[in-house]
Formats: C-alpha cells, structure tokens, sequence
C-alpha cells in the first residue's frame, strides 16, 4: 500500500472572479460603460490513480467536469498474489444567470470510492482484508454580478435628504447528504456607493432571506450599485485523514454537496421620500415588484377563509 498522500486541491472556492475582482481593486465603478453583468467559475476535481482536472471561465453558461481513477493492489495471499482494484469518481457542474438586479448561481459536486474492502482468504485459509486507502474529491464555484449607477431627484420644491431603501432577497438553499462529507456555501451581497459618503451601504446573506437597509442622500448624488451572488461546493470521499494525513478519520464511499441560487438573489432599492425618484443609467428600475391584482384576490380569498374557519372553531368550542 503506498504511504504518500495526494494532498487534495480542492479548496474553498472564493467564486468571486477575475473580471469582478478586477471591478473592484481598480475601482472602475465610473468607467464606461456604468452598468453591466458578468459571470466568472472555477472548479476542479482529482481522482487517485488520474490527473487532476481544473477549469475556469468568465461566462454564465458554467460547466461540467469530471476525472476518474483506478488504484490496483497486490496483495500476497500466501501462495499467489492477488490484484483489487478500487476506483474511485469525481464531478463538479456549475452554471449562473446575471441580470440587471437579479442573479442566480449554482454548484454542485460529487465523489465516490469503492468499494471500502475486498475480503480474501489466506492459503491457510484465514481471512484477511485489503481495504480502499484512495480518494475522490470534486470542487466548484461560480459567480454572477451586476452594476449600475443611480442619480437621486428630489420631489418638486424639496431640498432635503432623499430616503432610499435598499434590499437583498436571497432564495436558495445549501446542504450535503446524509453520511456525506462535503462542504456547500451561498453568498450574496449588495454595495451602495457614493463620493459623498465615506461609509458604503453593504448588505450581505449567507442563506435564504431578506435584508434590508435605509440611507438618506442629497438631491443629484450618484450612486454606484454593485450586486453578486456566490454558489461553491466540495465533495471529498474514500480514505479521510486528520493532521495533514497523519490520523485516520473514517471512511466515506459516497458525498454529495449543493449550493442552488437559481431562483435566485433579487435586489431593490425603493424610494421612502414622497414624490423623489432615481434614474439609473442603465434605465433598469429597481422598485420591489407589487403583487399582482389575480395573486392579491386570491391572497385576499385565502384569509377570508381562514378567517371564516376560525369563527366556525371558536362557535364549535362555545
């Protein structure tokens, strides 16, 4: 059995990147053009017994990758020896969307190596064992991200500060199956900035919800909107070690990791100030939507009859 370990390379994927991290180290939020969208994805996966398999893009359409591997071992069965071979199975897939204030993002990575064992017996015929020290690991992230700029316009005869509410939706959901190991994340975040202001609003989520934030401006500020969503995933299986490979730690055949924002981070900013309005440069409004009149009537008719069925209740136990 060989005692060097392939030490893995499947790390957490920061899924911001290299056009976003340009964005931001340069500062380019003025330059032309003041709105636009991108997507950026890495991943990778590594098999023992194959090469390690990377890949990396700047587009929405993300992608698929996949490595496989077999490790065959003698093993003296006191007159013969006898080969087992293990293999082992790595994928990663990653795709995204990007809108004007509105993304999605997802990863997904799987591993397997099998099988844990291979019984024998020995010509006097005692049993023995070869078991799977091998290993599987698959790992991706991906990111999309949009920006714009606003202008602030006061209402008619107003010269005071215009309130502005941002928001962050996030829908999603992260996780590993059970007996897996394996590690999903979801992250998105919001930036508001301005020349005027020396603290930038900064909303951020790391799982399914909502956040919101208010900021007061002075009429003809512009602001610089900045909105991402981050979806990564890893995927380890087979032989676990502790202590940079010196401690076993059990053996998993099969991990399944997820991080699914396809339906996805929605951002709005909404104007609190009566009669002020924004005008964005990319003409994108970013007012939360209002339900529909058909989704509100049936809304409406949900609650009456919920409320009609507590009344029957409260008679029934009268």
């Amino acid at each position: 059995m060989r005692s060097d370990r392939v030490k893995p390379v499947c790390r957490r994927h920061a899924a911001w990147g290299v056009a976003l991290t340009a964005l931001l180290a340069s500062g380019a939020w003025a330059a032309e053009p003041s709105f636009g969208t991108g997507c950026s994805f890495s991943g990778s996966t590594l098999t023992d017994g194959s090469e390690s398999r990377s890949m990396a893009a700047a587009f929405c359409s993300g992608g698929t990758l996949e490595a496989r591997g077999t490790e065959v071992v003698q093993v003296w069965a006191g007159d013969t020896y006898l080969q087992h071979a293990f293999e082992q199975y790595a994928r990663t897939t990653t795709a995204a969307s990007a809108g004007l204030g509105r993304l999605g993002a997802f990863s997904e990575s799987a591993a397997t190596s099998r099988p844990m064992v291979y019984e024998f017996l020995y010509a006097n015929g005692e049993p023995g064992i070869t078991e799977n020290e091998y290993r599987a690991r698959g790992g991706s992230g991906i990111s999309a991200y949009w920006f714009d700029e606003i202008t602030v316009n006061a209402a008619p005869g107003q010269y005071g500060t215009v309130v502005l509410e941002f928001s962050l939706a996030l829908s999603g959901q992260a996780g590993v199956d059970e007996g897996s190991r394996g590690q999903p994340a979801l992250q998105g975040r919001l930036q508001a900035d301005d020349d005027r202001s020396s603290i930038d609003l900064w909303l951020n989520l790391a799982a399914a919800g909502t956040v919101s934030d208010r900021r007061g401006y002075a009429p003809g500020t512009v602001i610089r909107l900045y909105g991402d969503l981050s979806a990564s995933s890893q995927a380890e299986a087979g032989r676990i070690y502790l202590d940079n490979g010196r401690t076993r730690d059990g053996y998993v055949a099969e991990s399944h990791a997820f991080a699914n924002a396809m339906n996805t981070a929605g951002f709005h900013i909404d104007v609190v100030t009566p009669g002020a309005s924004y005008a964005s440069a990319s003409g994108q409004s970013y007012v939360t939507p209002v339900p529909e009149p058909a989704g509100s009537l049936l809304l409406g008719l949900g609650l009456a009859g919920l409320l009609v069925w507590l009344r029957h209740r409260l008679k029934v136990r009268a």
